[in-house]
């Protein structure tokens, strides 16, 4: 009687793990790249067969040992029926409304990470109703090694969740719609601030000749990370400072640096001389962890770590190619950046496998 129980407690664990899982990629309203083998893929037990149909499409893989499992669908022609993807195994999962366009990686920093909500972008607003026109937008996040999975959702697009849209992305995909007449979807990856460096894969910084001074920076950061991984308590103490500076240092800060831009300007205006810039009443915290999420008021700086977790995550999702709009935090560093901006296009470029996308 005890084996049998066991037994029993056994096979629910195995039934549990065997479920077929999709990334957040995979969800209703998505967009499927036309005219190319489209990718698909999630997990599942290893060695358990998934069977995927898709527009007359009925494909098959078996879950390695890692549990992952791919399959690649035939090229489509754009089509903007909504129909819906199935994958099955002992659980069956159903993608509702998949359309048939282009797709789009829109990245870089606060350029492209701008809202149609701001500013005069905002005007578009009333007239942002168009359900084939989709956005996945990728939630901010930073890592140290490459991650599996992006976190975001897919948002087709009307006046209510179009304000947060990225405003260039979003003109850009409207372009679109008018010229090309498909669905068109964006996968939206972009942080303001963030310098070119951190959108960059570890093997193209390091492919020869290596940019020794960006490797070098990220080797010092990975160092720092993995001398703070086996102590939280500094991280405890960061969070806790941060969370003091923030409700008793920075409100008085903030309201100075408003009057001293006010002043600074009607000095310019009148030719006098700009008065030196208010300073906090103490600096604010400095992070443990270089590789960890940093305060609101700051913005990633290490290299690939913004790359890690908001752009390998998205590959191999077909797309048509990308559009970059990036550069202020690299300003005072043009020789560099004509270093690193010919990397990233190709360290994009290998990471999707399909060939020189524009």
């Amino acid at each position: 009687m005890k084996n049998r129980f066991l037994l029993s407690l056994l096979c629910l664990a195995s039934t549990a793990r065997a479920e077929v899982k999709l990334p957040p990629l995979f969800t209703d309203h998505r967009v499927l790249q036309r005219s190319i083998a489209a990718p698909f893929w999630g997990t599942a037990l290893p060695g358990e067969r998934v069977t995927v149909r898709f527009a007359g499409q009925t494909l098959s893989a078996v879950a390695d040992k890692t549990g992952r499992w791919e399959v690649r669908l035939a090229p489509l022609a754009a089509s903007a029926e909504s129909r819906d993807l199935v994958a099955q195994s002992s659980n069956s999962i159903t993608i509702h409304d998949v359309v048939v366009g282009d797709v789009w990686l829109a990245s870089g920093q606060s350029n492209m990470d701008s809202p149609l909500s701001s500013g005069t972008a905002a005007a578009a607003l009333p007239e942002a109703n168009d359900k084939l026109l989709r956005f996945f937008t990728v939630t901010k996040a930073i890592a140290a090694d490459p991650q599996a999975e992006p976190k975001g959702k897919w948002d087709p697009s009307d006046p209510t969740v179009a304000k947060g849209f990225s405003a260039v992305a979003y003109f850009f995909a409207q372009e679109l719609r008018r010229t090309q007449n498909v669905p068109v979807g964006i996968l939206r990856s972009s942080w303001g601030g963030t310098p070119i460096r951190t959108w960059m894969s570890l093997p193209s910084l390091q492919q020869p000749p290596p940019l020794a001074k960006t490797v070098a920076e990220w080797e010092a950061a990975l160092a720092k990370h993995n001398a703070t991984k086996d102590q939280p308590q500094l991280m405890e103490a960061y969070y806790k400072d941060m969370k003091d500076w923030e409700t008793n240092v920075e409100p008085a800060y903030k309201a100075a640096r408003k009057a001293y831009d006010a002043e600074a300007a009607a000095a310019k205006a009148a030719g006098q001389p700009v008065p030196p810039s208010p300073q906090p009443s103490r600096p604010e915290p400095a992070i443990p962890d270089p590789i960890s999420m940093p305060s609101a008021s700051k913005r990633p700086q290490v290299p690939t770590i913004t790359f890690n977790a908001m752009i390998a995550p998205l590959a191999p999702y077909a797309i048509k190619g990308v559009i970059w709009y990036q550069g202020e935090a690299d300003a005072s560093k043009g020789e560099e950046y004509r270093a690193h901006l010919p990397r990233l296009i190709g360290g994009w470029r290998a990471l999707w496998t399909q060939g020189d996308f524009p």
